[in-house]
């Protein structure tokens, strides 16, 4: 039987080092000291157990609003299972339920391949930590919109799009008015001309109120769409970091067995 249990921050999390003091510590020669930190207290550690065996684990924190994931492990006989994909869901679904979609790792260059698959991309050049050579690995997640941002989407464009028009009559006029007045006034078009450059004006401050005031468009909106998980390639492609100004989506990034976080 396979179960995943999730250690609370501040909760006694020595089922996870049951799992990385043989992997990192044993296997990969990280020294003891340097596998504990200060984060574990803070973190949310997920444990895969089979038949109430604990064989694959890894960890969660948040600092400034980033999530982390991080030590993520599988005993040796235990691997090639999908534990470590499980654990990763574990943790991501953690992150979202707590509203924080920007997630930051390092992965072990072995298992960049294993997460490309999924969608995952390098993001970053090989480094080494604790001599072992990593890569930075990113997918881009953007979260579903709610049916007020909607409406309040459609509202911004629509007054946007009631200003152009008044903008664009509003000139059609005073060009009017100014070839009637010429029949009856000559050389008026130095006045109109000034006309059409105050009233540009004031257009283009009743623009910046309108983007003051109406936020969903442009300001508040954190998330457009929504990409799910299975098409990961189209969420890369769509939803990139400052590929759209206007849409400013989160990051995600995890791996396997990685020591970055």
């Amino acid at each position: 039987m396979i179960q995943i249990r999730i250690i609370k921050p501040g909760e006694d999390f020595s089922d996870a080092m049951k799992i990385r003091i043989p992997v990192f510590v044993e296997e990969q020669k990280v020294p003891k000291e340097r596998e504990l930190d200060e984060n574990d207290k803070l973190s949310y550690h997920a444990v895969l157990f089979e038949d109430e065996i604990p064989v694959a684990c890894g960890r969660l924190y948040f600092t400034d609003n980033i999530a982390h994931i991080g030590r993520v492990a599988v005993l040796k006989d235990y691997r090639r299972k999908g534990y470590a994909t499980k654990i990763c869901k574990k943790l991501i679904d953690i992150s979202i339920s707590r509203k924080i979609n920007d997630i930051t790792l390092d992965a072990q260059k072995y298992v960049v391949g294993l997460y490309e698959k999924l969608g995952f991309k390098v993001v970053s050049d090989e480094f080494l930590e604790e001599n072992m050579p990593h890569f930075k690995m990113e997918l881009i997640f953007a979260k579903k919109i709610s049916v007020f941002d909607i409406i309040c989407i459609a509202v911004s464009i629509i007054s946007w799009i009631m200003l152009f028009i008044l903008f664009s009559i509003l000139n059609d006029a005073v060009n009017s008015f100014n070839v009637y007045l010429n029949e009856f006034v000559p050389d008026t078009s130095d006045i109109f001309d000034n006309f059409k450059t105050i009233m540009t004006i004031y257009i283009g401050v009743a623009y910046i109120f309108l983007y003051s005031i109406s936020p969903p468009i442009l300001r508040k909106i954190k998330y457009v769409i929504s990409i799910p998980r299975a098409a990961p390639d189209i969420s890369n492609a769509l939803c990139r970091p400052n590929a759209f100004p206007i849409l400013p989506f989160s990051r995600l990034s995890l791996t396997r067995t990685s020591r970055g976080a």
